[in-house]
């Protein structure tokens, strides 16, 4: 049975990961308003369900009226995230509003929604600020670090990562994972040469983070994937987290040199 469904499951993972990855580069290509709502739309449902992996029991009408809720906030965050007291009142109702559907495991709901909210509006700055070609880079180097760490993985082994979090992961394969992106970041270099090899280390490794930090929280939660929307991938987050944690980590360094302009950042 279990060879007679592998194929089938691989081409699930396949074909629902490539549905998924055009619609994404349509919209990253065309951004504005097509992007804003394709980033809002994923927020939106990783705020769903980051609602069920804090309390399996709640509701779907508790679940749904929230993920809408974070995708009308999303949208309006990127209408007017120059304004950062509305973004913080705008996020504000979402966190409070989850809070109350919610009813249990306050803070881990608090901290992932939160971290959630502030990537996605930081991926949507990277397209609009910065251009296609660095939200292209961000993206690519995270796929390559999942890429390149899945397939060192499982071809070198050894050491566990950290076994407690998540058992698969290994040395060998978050190293392989930094190789990948670093060379990815070589080959965005000779497009555009602000675009430093030591920035692609560093996103390679807080998109690594943010998938340990995803893994943490579904083994708290006792469950595999944080939904089953994706045929053969899970749900929305276990796909994003790396995308979480790298636009987040790329925001925060870029927005510490405290000058706007691509070049700053390329300088760390």
């Amino acid at each position: 049975m279990k060879k007679a469904t592998l194929p089938r499951e691989i081409a699930l993972r396949f074909l629902s990961g490539l549905i998924l990855g055009l619609i994404g580069a349509m919209n990253l290509y065309f951004g504005g308003l097509s992007f804003a709502t394709f980033c809002a739309a994923i927020g939106g449902i990783m705020i769903w369900e980051t609602a069920r992996l804090t309390n399996p029991d709640i509701g779907w009408r508790r679940t749904i009226s929230l993920g809408t809720v974070a995708v009308i906030v999303t949208m309006l965050g990127f209408l007017s995230w120059s304004n950062h007291l509305l973004i913080f009142a705008l996020f504000a109702l979402v966190l409070i509003l989850g809070i109350g559907l919610v009813q249990r495991n306050h803070l881990k709901f608090l901290g992932f929604a939160l971290v959630i909210l502030l990537a996605v509006q930081a991926l949507f700055w990277v397209r609009s600020e910065l251009g296609l070609l660095m939200a292209l880079w961000l993206i690519t180097v995270v796929v390559a670090t999942d890429i390149g760490g899945f397939f060192f993985g499982r071809a070198l082994g050894g050491p566990k990562l950290i076994a407690t979090v998540s058992p698969q992961k290994t040395w060998s394969g978050a190293i392989g994972g930094w190789g990948c992106a670093v060379v990815v970041g070589f080959g965005f270099q000779l497009i555009d040469p602000n675009i430093s090899l030591l920035s692609s280390l560093i996103v390679s490794m807080a998109s690594q983070i943010g998938d340990i930090a995803e893994s943490w929280f579904k083994r708290t939660a006792g469950v595999k994937d944080s939904s089953s929307l994706l045929p053969g991938h899970g749900g929305f987050f276990d796909r994003f987290d790396g995308i979480v944690g790298g636009s987040l980590c790329f925001w925060i360094l870029y927005q510490l040199t405290t000058i706007s302009s691509s070049e700053t950042f390329a300088q760390l």
